[in-house]
């Protein structure tokens, strides 16, 4: 499915709850492979009493390291569980395992959970009054073997971590040097480590901090951040390591992390608190010196995560099932339905979407079920208009009326996709029509045109490998179209009009920061020029511009439309002088104007796919649609929806079915002819 890793063959029928393949690492440890074990052995688990929200504990006795990891389980229940400490962690390289003892029976683990057990050991966490550690660990508590038990431990995966007592954070290791067989016995890895002591109370810093008036700060800087400036690239290399560990990337740390009431992050054998890690990120983003090192990355998984445990944990504010997939749309799980049985417990409408986690349900049902539900609630028809952009096609069958949230994962979205992901609107109406099923959806709309051409793709969402045209002369004599050409030199008002309409197509209409009107008309007139050329550094926003120089729009190409009222000779201009009386001003502003902020809109649509397109409303309509819209594809309005959707007619000629392409974008200042009446709607059947 394009993700982190896919479970080897041998383990393709086991789903491990909120865990996902990381990166292998050396280790000391003997490997399983190396142990002669039954192909079947299993522990021997009794089942679990859902009535009484019985759970597993794992009991890690504090044994001399003479040997491997001992432990035993026992049972409890979630109504009084008694204090424990929940793992969060990567499960790893489902490949490289070792071997630990449950209840005296060989179990085989990754080695990345036996070094966080090797770890916690060494804490020896007072849980009770043995001489163990009791522990929620998923790959052990849970029967893998067992779906139903699986299924229903989602659903109490959220008690089960804001029961505990702590949250324990595995992040890994930390860097392990080639050729060292442990860690503690390299200075140089001691060092290493020694380079994150400047994380502890950083949190006290910015709590002291806070309450001081602006001007004091300036003359009381935060300590750790002066001392961060101070740092050489090796030490921001580590942190780089740190903050790109596999750990961030899972899905299920973002609830374990959210709602554990106290989280402890361990990386290697040093404790850090949750609190001085997000203060040590903060500090990172603001740091000049930071900046310098190509090595340090800022985000990867954190940032979601902040934004997750700020909601539930600090503000108390809900989060709804449709922001929680898309703030943690990059999140990482080796069974995808994790990705969103991962939230549900942090969601308000979690189970009114998601009633029953079920892993035997496929991802595909539970996609169309979790839309449809939000579609009839939500009163919206939103939804339909998110289908992502990627090169590989998904081949899965999913209705096409339903969000491409796998797309979505491995590629990305479309500008007009990712404005809909932040508004959720909510309608008047159910726009469902009765006779609806899992896989067809009625609706009613209203049809706007066919698309007769449209322009290539902007690179990467290009397959367009032909050859470019020719660029000289052409680009110099850009300038004299106007004079050539009357009635783009003296435009009626017509004319005008389209020009306006034209480059605020192109743009989306999206706000374009410090720009008149006038301003981005200007800068649009230069795209095919040498100054504008001058003026973009994207190599491929250039290559879209010169490969789409020569569409035509009615009469005239997108070069020759950009010339419109662009007479060089003063006696030459016409009406458009007196009409616009600024219009001879602006000309001046050609030589001065800054086109950057007009560039870097009209990159953000052209960069995310969206592409120019000619319908058969009439001569001279126009729209941008989703990289995926090929010629003849239908543009309707559908009751519901609040922006236009490309539609593709399936080959049945009896029926009046369509697939769902994408979004669109009609600039308001085209007339189409069109109202959404019921004289004018038809209904019409998604597939």
């Amino acid at each position: 499915m394009g993700f982190l890793d896919t479970l080897p063959t041998s383990t393709q029928n086991i789903v491990r709850l909120g865990v996902n393949p990381g990166t292998p690492r050396p280790g000391d440890l003997p490997s399983a492979n190396n142990v002669d074990l039954p192909t079947d052995a299993k522990l021997p688990y009794k089942p679990l009493d859902f009535d009484t929200y019985e759970i597993r504990l794992l009991q890690l006795h504090w044994d001399p390291e003479i040997g491997g990891i001992r432990c035993s389980l026992e049972y409890a229940s979630l109504i009084d569980p008694g204090p424990y400490i929940a793992l969060s962690y990567c499960w790893g390289n489902p490949e490289t395992t070792n071997i630990m003892y449950v209840g005296g029976v060989a179990f085989k683990a990754t080695k990345n959970l036996i070094s966080a057990l090797r770890e916690i050991r060494k804490l020896k966490r007072k849980t009770g009054d043995g001489a163990f550690t009791r522990l929620w660990v998923d790959a052990v508590c849970i029967n893998q073997y067992d779906p139903q038990e699986r299924s229903h431990q989602v659903r109490n995966m959220r008690q089960i971590y804001s029961r505990a007592q702590e949250v324990l954070s595995f992040v890994g290791l930390g860097r392990l040097l080639p050729g060292l067989v442990s860690r503690k016995s390299s200075r140089e890895n001691l060092e290493a480590m020694s380079r994150f002591k400047i994380i502890h109370g950083t949190s006290d810093w910015v709590k002291m901090t806070a309450p001081i008036n602006s001007l004091r700060q300036k003359r009381n800087p935060n300590p750790k951040l002066l001392e961060l400036e101070t740092r050489d690239q090796e030490d921001f290399r580590e942190y780089a390591q740190f903050f790109s560990e596999p750990y961030w990337k899972r899905a299920w740390v973002i609830q374990e992390i959210t709602v554990g009431p106290k989280v402890t992050v361990l990386y290697g054998d040093t404790e850090f608190l949750w609190d001085d890690i997000v203060a040590f990120f903060a500090l990172l983003k603001r740091s000049d010196r930071a900046q310098q090192f190509p090595e340090f990355q800022f985000s990867n998984g954190l940032d979601h995560l902040l934004e997750f445990r700020e909601r539930f944990f600090i503000k108390r504010t809900p989060i709804s099932l449709f922001e929680a997939l898309d703030l943690s749309r990059k999140a990482l799980a080796s069974d995808p339905r994790d990705k969103i049985f991962a939230l549900l417990g942090l969601c308000h409408d979690g189970s009114t979407f998601v009633p029953v986690p079920n892993y035997r349900q496929p991802l595909e049902s539970i996609i169309a079920d979790m839309s449809k539900a939000m579609m009839t609630l939500n009163k919206s028809l939103d939804g339909i208009c998110l289908r992502g952009i990627s090169l590989n096609q998904n081949k899965a069958p999913v209705p096409t009326w339903a969000p491409n949230w796998q797309r979505i994962w491995i590629g990305g979205t479309t500008v007009q996709e990712e404005m809909l992901l932040k508004s959720q609107n909510v309608g008047a109406f159910n726009p469902i029509l009765e006779g609806s099923t899992r896989q067809l959806l009625n609706v009613r709309g209203t049809r706007v045109g066919a698309v007769t051409h449209l322009t290539s793709a902007m690179k990467p969402h290009s397959k367009d490998n032909s050859p470019l045209p020719p660029r000289v002369p052409w680009i110099s004599l850009t300038s004299t179209l106007a004079a050539k050409i009357p009635e783009l030199g003296n435009p009626s008002y017509e004319v005008c009009k389209f020009l306006s309409t034209l480059w605020k197509t192109l743009t989306m209409s999206i706000p374009i920061t410090g720009m008149s009107p006038g301003t981005s008309e200007i800068c649009f007139s230069t795209l095919w020029m040498p100054l504008g050329r001058g003026s973009i550094h994207d190599l491929n926003l250039i290559e879209w511009i010169d490969r789409n120089a020569f569409f035509k729009i009615g009469k005239w190409s997108l070069r020759e439309w950009s010339q419109t009222g662009k007479l060089n000779h003063p006696q030459a201009r016409g009406w458009a002088d007196s009409l616009f009386p600024a219009a001879n001003a602006m000309r001046e502003e050609l030589i001065t104007v800054d086109p950057e902020p007009f560039i870097n809109v009209l990159g953000q649509v052209l960069g995310s796919g969206m592409r120019l397109a000619c319908l058969d409303t009439r001569q001279c309509f126009i729209g941008m649609v989703h990289p995926d819209t090929q010629e003849g594809d239908k543009i309707f309005y559908l009751k519901g929806c609040t922006v236009p959707i490309v539609l593709r007619r399936t080959s049945d000629p009896d029926t009046n079915q369509y697939t769902v392409i994408g979004s669109a974008y009609l600039d308001d200042s085209q007339e189409w002819g069109g109202v959404l009446t019921d004289t004018l709607l038809e209904d019409i059947t998604l597939c």
